[in-house]
Order: C-alpha cells, then structure tokens, then sequence
C-alpha cells in the first residue's frame, strides 16, 4: 500500500504583501467602478446643471433690469408726452369744456347767442397713434374792448384752445358781432389721462342732467359746480380800467389796487361808487378773491336757504364763493332760513366774519376805525352805529390793511 504524500506550499511575506495589495486594488477598483464612478457622474451633472442655472438667473437679472429700465424709459417718455400735451393740447371731456366757454363767458358785457359742438373726429398721429379734434363755434355779440380781452383769456389759457377762425361785424348799436371757430385737439387716447376741472358741489347727478337750468325748471338759475384747474387766473376776462368816480377819494389808493388786482370792479359805467354799501354777497365775493379760499371736500346744497334764487347775475361767482365761505366756517344763513345775499351788510357781521377768519375774538371795528382816522382823516359811522352798513370803500380799506 501506497501512501499519498501531502504537499504544503508557505508563502513568503513578500507574497503575502503583494496578494494583500491585490485584494486591496480589486476591492478599490470595485468600490471606485460601482459606487464612486456613479457619484461623481452624477456630480458633474449637478454641476452642469448648477451652470445652467446660474446662467439662465443671470439672464433673468439682465432681464429684470433691462425690464426696469424699459419701464423708467417708458414713464419718461410718458412724462415727457404729458408735459408737452399740457401746453398744446387738451384731455378733458366736452361735458367739462361746454363749462369751460361757460366760465369764460363771465363777463356780463359779452354775450354768446348760441354755442354749437361738432363730433370728435379722429386723427391719425406718427406711429399709428391718434388723436382727436372737436370744433366749437360761438356766436357773440359785445363790444371790441370785451370781445379782445375774451380772445385774451383764451389764447392764455394753458390747456390751448386754437382759435382757428374769427368773423367780426359791427351793428347799429356800435357793438360787434360774429363767430368764433375753437378748436380742441385730445391726446387722452395716448396718455391716458382725463384732466377734470370742475367740480359738482350740490347733487351730481341730477343737476349734471342741467347745469344751466332755467328760472321756470327749477324755480332759479343754478350754477352747480366750480372751476379747480390750475389756470383760474386765466378765466378772469376782466382787463382793469381806472374807475371814474374814484379820483380823489380817501380810499382812491387802495381801490386803486383792488382794482389792477382784479379782486373788484365797477359797472357797465365804470363806476365803483365807494361810498355806497356794500352787500353781503359782494363782501364775500371779495373776501373769497383776497383770501383765495380753497375748496372744501364737503358738498352743502345751498338750494337749501329760501332766497338762493336772489344771488342774480353774479350767481355763478357769488354762489361759489358762499360755498367756500359758509363750509369754511366763515360765514352763516340767517335764522329764517336765508342769506341775504343782496342785502347791505353791516359793521357787526363784518367783525364776526373777520373775527372767525383771523382766529382773534379780540377784533373790533375800533381798531379799523383809528387807523382810517389816523391816516385818511375819517371817522367812520362804525363806531356810533355797529349795527349800520359799511360801505365798499370801508370795505377794501379793511381787507388792504387787515388781511
């Protein structure tokens, strides 16, 4: 029997080295093939993708700024368009512009028979844009003197109004007559923008029905809203000429002022008659020029007192300026439900009214009183009878020197 001879084989430590080594690459190469490899593709693609998205938010910056400044070229454009529009051409409604003329036409020495508006016809602007023209002819009749300062207050009126033609006749009486041909071009389809420039201070709607409605309608002529454009001074027709029977008056200097100053005016004479009294409407119209009171938000309907209807002719200014005046807090109706527009206003409702208006409860006539004394050598009747009327010459002394 043969016995098998068993063969051992002992490896060096170099080979157990080199072996170890093996199995070490194998694992890593492993590891680095099915576990690293995969994360770092998928790294790379992150990062990739990481680029692709900085790039698309910096052109989204780019964007957002290119955007901004479109926007800022575009207001400034807008602005620009405005600016130039505010000198050349209007955007109000032809509601607001039959009140216009109406305002216009204030002056009680020209009168206009008839006043017609044709459609709004577009126009066809560079780019595409429009624009659109209404015509407006007015019929007059007035003296040249009042015609010219008429065609003053339009050609200075900011929002231009284009007198495209004029005829002028003259008739037996020596007064001219004719038409004039207005026209007024609208950009508000390009700005976007409506200019108002009236305001309605009784009932809106149903008085816009019929701003100028008549004694039998309603029982007296009504004027329902007021002028907040910003060029009333342009509105005022009245040219001053020296009053006649002022010359030499104690009170001619500052008659004289209030005259150049437009805040009073004589009548279709010329005449001021300083001496005569001065009504309570009068004393309000004028205390509304010199004090240019403001326009309370607040709407009163005025109808309200019984002898609204008595404001007359100077309604249209007189009634705007018991508007401010009675909001205001300066002025009140009488306790039967009126005010007295036409009725000589005396020394007593002056202080009060002066009084509510300085914020001083210390003022009197007295101090008035002394200083016309003392300067143009008059006593007023004042000071014996505070319940008596206080004339229009008194009246401007007060508001020259005691605003």
């Amino acid at each position: 029997m043969k016995l098998s001879k068993k063969i051992s084989v002992k490896l060096t430590k170099r080979e157990k080295i080199l072996l170890a080594l093996l199995f070490l690459s194998i694992s890593f190469y492993g590891y680095m093939q099915f576990l690293v490899n995969p994360q770092l593709t998928k790294l790379n693609e992150l990062k990739i993708e990481k680029q692709a998205y900085e790039v698309e938010m910096k052109n989204l910056e780019d964007a957002s700024v290119l955007e901004k400044q479109l926007d800022d070229t575009i207001l400034n454009l807008s602005q620009q368009i405005s600016l130039i529009s505010d000198n050349y051409f209007t955007n109000t409604e032809q509601e607001e512009i039959i009140l216009l003329l109406n305002e216009f036409l204030n002056n009680p020495d020209v009168k206009a028979s008839s006043i017609s508006f044709t459609p709004p016809a577009i126009i066809i602007l560079p780019e595409e844009h429009q624009a659109s023209l209404m015509n407006a002819t007015l019929t007059y009749e007035g003296s040249y003197e009042t015609l010219m300062e008429l065609l003053d207050s339009i050609w200075n009126f900011k929002k231009q109004i284009i007198v495209e033609n004029i005829n002028i006749n003259k008739n037996e009486q020596s007064q001219v007559t004719g038409n004039i041909l207005l026209n007024f071009y609208n950009l508000g389809n390009l700005t976007n923008q409506t200019d108002a420039m009236f305001e309605w201070y009784i009932d809106e709607e149903f008085y816009k029905e019929n701003p100028f409605s008549s004694i039998a309608e309603n029982g007296g002529f009504r004027v329902n809203y007021m002028y907040v454009g910003k060029d009333a001074a342009s509105l005022d027709t009245t040219v001053y000429k020296p009053f006649i029977d002022i010359s030499d008056h104690w009170a001619e200097d500052e008659i004289e002022s209030f005259g150049r100053e437009g805040y009073v005016r004589g009548d279709q004479n010329n005449q001021f008659k300083p001496d005569n009294p001065i009504t309570r409407g009068e004393f309000v119209m004028l205390q509304d020029k010199v004090y240019q009171w403001p326009i309370p938000e607040e709407k009163v309907d005025l109808t309200k007192f019984s002898d609204y209807s008595a404001l007359g002719n100077y309604e249209s200014s007189m009634a705007k300026a018991i508007f401010k005046g009675y909001l205001g807090g300066f002025l009140k109706g009488y306790t039967d439900n009126t005010l007295k527009p036409s009725s000589p206003i005396t020394y007593q409702e002056v202080v009060y009214i002066m009084r509510r208006i300085k914020g001083d409860d210390n003022f009197g006539w007295e101090d008035v009183a002394e200083k016309m004394n003392t300067e143009k050598g008059i006593l007023s009747k004042g000071l014996e009878n505070i319940e008596g009327f206080i004339t229009k010459a008194e009246a401007v002394y007060l508001l020259y020197h005691f605003k």
